[in-house]
């Protein structure tokens, strides 16, 4: 009874302090300007937003598990009583958020209520633990209820990883974008030399990524950058980017994170609130200097059914495909 009690007081207290350390604590935070910031207290927040839904709710989920399993002397906490404590803590956190605790984070309804939600998946899945020995009627309905949901899910994602729009290649033109700078990444430090979107040449002198305005969304796209140097932060920084007139979010983009060369792409999953998918070339930059003179070429292709990434130079030849 000892040790199922301290079992209980374990998973509450560190499910209630990874919740702080993950909202409240100041990691660096994130370099966002007023401008990028989405709007407080908003339902739809900035370009993940499903994906931050689904965070919380998971992030919630054992405090609320937790919750379930304490219990008094007399009795245990009912299934409203958890849920009233989670909207409490949420609506605590997003309340230091709004006062600016930690600084670069920004108040959420749509937070309070996916961690209250999580709260609630967490007493559900206590009430509900005699269903990992079901009778066979039961267990023959999870079956189905499972097979539904993996087949919904596959087809959902091959959905999301279809493009948004399919305009023809040689129907989309490219001219130098009136950004300076990659938007929501910011300033890329190297110093590319040339860049080449679907057969469109374009010379860059100086630091900065080559952005580029597509007129339209293009169903595949053929991206080639020529860098010197290399980015001087571990965070993602295009090198080539490329948008529509419409949107400020990448169609795709060539960069690199850390010591890794980098290929995203947008995709219908971007539009449900979803990350963008991207590959890898691990270890190009490892060997390079920020003033590298040494050139380097990425060469990048994105269709519905493939990404690939190429990097080459006189020191390091890799590739990845997806």
């Amino acid at each position: 009874m000892r040790r199922a009690w301290s079992a209980r007081w374990l998973l509450l207290l560190a499910s209630t302090a990874l919740i702080v350390a993950v909202t409240l604590v100041p990691f660096g935070g994130l370099r966002t300007s007023a401008e990028e910031m989405p709007a407080t207290w908003c339902l739809k927040c900035g370009g993940l937003w499903l994906t931050d839904f689904i965070s919380n709710v998971v992030l919630f989920t054992p405090f609320g598990a937790g919750l379930a399993m304490w219990r008094s002397s007399t009795s245990r906490m009912s299934v409203w009583q958890v849920i009233a404590i989670s909207f409490a803590f949420s609506l605590f956190i997003e309340g230091m958020q709004s006062l600016g605790l930690p600084p670069g984070r920004s108040a959420a309804l749509a937070d309070v209520i996916s961690n209250t939600m999580g709260g609630a998946v967490g007493v559900l899945l206590v009430r509900c633990w005699s269903l990992t020995r079901p009778r066979p009627s039961v267990a023959m309905a999870c079956c189905g209820a499972w097979l539904v949901g993996a087949c919904g899910t596959l087809m959902l994602t091959s959905l999301a990883l279809g493009p948004r729009l399919l305009g023809a290649v040689g129907s989309t033109s490219y001219r130098l974008s009136h950004f300076s700078y990659a938007p929501g990444y910011g300033w890329f430090t190297g110093s590319p030399d040339s860049a080449r979107v679907n057969g469109v040449a374009f010379v860059h002198h100086g630091g900065g990524p080559v952005v580029i305005e597509a007129s339209q969304e293009p169903a595949q796209l053929d991206m080639t950058v020529t860098v010197r140097g290399r980015e001087s932060t571990p965070e993602a920084k295009p090198m080539l980017y490329v948008h529509t007139p419409q949107d400020s979010t990448a169609v795709g983009f060539v960069g690199g994170r850390g010591d890794d060369a980098m290929l995203s792409v947008t995709r219908r999953a971007w539009d449900w609130g979803l990350a963008l998918p991207s590959i890898r070339v691990h270890d190009a930059f490892r060997s390079r200097t920020l003033d590298d003179a040494r050139p380097i070429t990425l060469t990048a292709h994105a269709a519905p059914d493939r990404l690939a990434l190429e990097v080459s130079s006189r020191e390091f030849n890799g590739s990845n495909e997806l």
